[in-house]
């Protein structure tokens, strides 16, 4: 690189690591297939103690911070806050301007160790998503495999987010919160600490979560229920005991309003 004329677009290109795979110890005809490529821009800050896969590609401006584990295939954009400790899996993406694993928001003592951010597979985590480290050494922020955290959204300390679960633009879970496989969050919703959001639910935009959601029932329960010919208002929530699946009709107060003379239909009112 030192002939690179000061042009700093050269400079983007970084070390080129070639050693055998485990068990093979010289090489033979794929001898191609063994190279691996460590791409690390010059203009990032990678703590000496991180340990980023060799696979890992980490952008512009990023910082690493201490013990920091980049996965296989993980892409770090550019301008990425990678707090001490947090755990990325494989074959992330994280988009420019993302905080992982920052210190919780607690009225904790400055300097008390705080349990990682540990992150699953395949996760999409958008621009501006902030995502909080445990509030205390033997909690912790866990987020699945498969998820999509989109843009401005936040996800508190303590959280543990299942697979698959989309948390949708300027949403913001706050800690302690614990939300199932498959579950949906749409725009700027509130969601207030300590919440159980079920499998398969689906909150609405701009709602305020203040109590825990029942997990909804996935296609092939529906299927199950309607050959059985079920009526229960509260069939698969078997998460939550106090709702219990039952074949009576909804309590009073629950379901649409009975018809009336305004157009047959209270919801015209």
């Amino acid at each position: 690189m030192s002939g690179s004329s000061g042009n700093p677009e050269l400079l983007v290109f970084v070390a080129v690591a070639v050693f055998p795979r485990p068990g093979v110890r010289k090489f033979g005809k794929d001898a191609r297939s063994l190279l691996i490529m460590v791409v690390i821009h010059p203009t990032a800050m990678v703590h000496p103690d991180a340990r980023i896969h060799p696979d890992a590609v980490v952008g512009p401006m990023c910082h690493i911070g201490a013990h920091a584990r980049i996965g296989r295939g993980t892409r770090l954009v550019s301008h990425v806050w990678v707090e001490e400790r947090t755990v990325t899996g494989d074959d992330n993406m994280v988009y420019p301007f993302a905080g992982l694993g920052g210190a919780a928001q607690t009225r904790a003592p400055e300097g008390a160790v705080q349990a990682p951010l540990v992150i699953g597979d395949r996760d999409r985590i958008r621009e501006s998503a902030t995502i909080h480290r445990g509030s205390t050494e033997s909690s912790g922020t866990r987020i699945g495999d498969d998820c999509l955290v989109m843009t401005c959204a936040h996800i508190a300390h303590d959280c543990v987010i299942g697979n698959s679960v989309v948390v949708t633009t300027g949403t913001s879970v706050a800690g302690h919160c614990h939300v199932g496989d498959f579950a949906n969050i749409s725009a700027h919703v509130i969601v207030t600490q300590h919440r159980h959001i079920g499998a398969h639910a689906f909150i609405a935009a701009a709602a305020k979560v203040d109590r825990d959601v029942p997990r909804t029932r996935s296609r092939r329960e529906t299927t199950r229920c309607a050959s059985a010919e079920s009526t229960s208002w509260a069939c698969g929530a078997e998460d939550f005991p106090r709702t219990p699946c039952t074949t009576s009709p909804p309590p009073s107060g629950h379901g649409p309003p009975a018809p009336t003379s305004r157009g047959n239909n209270a919801w015209n009112r």
